[in-house]
């Protein structure tokens, strides 16, 4: 026993040593170390000393998780340690990040301030305390959506309300959601082509001749995709 506990211990200084927190790869023979670390390790690979997840009381209509409730396998950098395949979910109501605890029938909160970054839905989530962003908009968990001079950031904003449907109470959670340019040390909220353009004042003609030919729109559906897109040919011709 003594042996194990100091094999994984010398496997756990390599990987913090070696596993950068602000980096979504990992060469693969990195990844064969994480994983035999994990699997010696078993339930105590991942700190599960959060709180447990408390169940809502009220029975709403839908869910307060972003994309879906259920727990999706992804990468995970917590205390500047890389976990693989670690089954998480981001309450984005409470503003919590849920792990779930292998063989256990209750699922743990991790610890905000430990918590570097994830990989999950094929999307970053990153936290509010980064060296990536400054002056951050409300909430600690933001999904990153473009890294780079000006990273882009998407938040989310969650509220749960009751109305009266054939004289039943009902509860709905109700998200919106908000995308941010962050310059100069500041996130700034853009909604449209003209507060985009408004953070780029010096390239703005070179902008719209970019966007008019390549016919990017700005609603709701492309809005995401589009910001994203100018903000990279922007950094571009800097």
């Amino acid at each position: 026993m003594k042996k194990q506990l100091l094999l994984c211990s010398a496997i756990a200084l390599f990987i913090a040593g070696s596993v950068n927190a602000q980096t979504t790869t990992t060469r693969p023979v990195e990844e064969e170390t994480i994983l035999t670390y994990q699997q010696a390790l078993g339930d105590f690979a991942i700190p599960y000393n959060g709180k447990e997840e408390s169940a809502y009381q009220l029975n709403p209509t839908n869910h307060p998780y972003w994309q879906t409730s259920e727990f999706i396998v992804g990468d995970l950098w917590y205390n500047h340690i890389l976990y693989k395949q670690v089954a998480m979910r981001l309450n984005i109501h409470r503003d919590e990040l849920v792990v779930l605890m292998p063989g256990k029938p209750f699922n743990i909160v991790l610890e905000k301030e430990k918590f570097n970054r994830a990989v999950l839905h094929g999307q970053t989530i990153i936290p509010s305390q980064t060296d990536l962003l400054k002056n951050a908009p409300s909430g600690d968990y933001h999904i990153l959506l473009h890294e780079g001079l000006f990273p882009i950031i998407k938040s989310y904003f969650v509220s749960l309300e009751e109305k009266i449907a054939d004289r039943v109470l009902e509860h709905t959670f109700r998200v919106s959601e908000k995308i941010y340019v962050c310059k100069e040390g500041t996130c700034h909220p853009v909604a449209k082509k003209s507060s985009l353009l408004k953070l780029f004042p010096d390239k703005k003609k070179e902008l719209e001749t970019y966007i008019k030919q390549h016919k990017l729109k700005f609603n709701k559906k492309k809005r995401e995709e589009s910001i994203v897109q100018v903000v990279n040919y922007y950094e571009t011709i800097l």
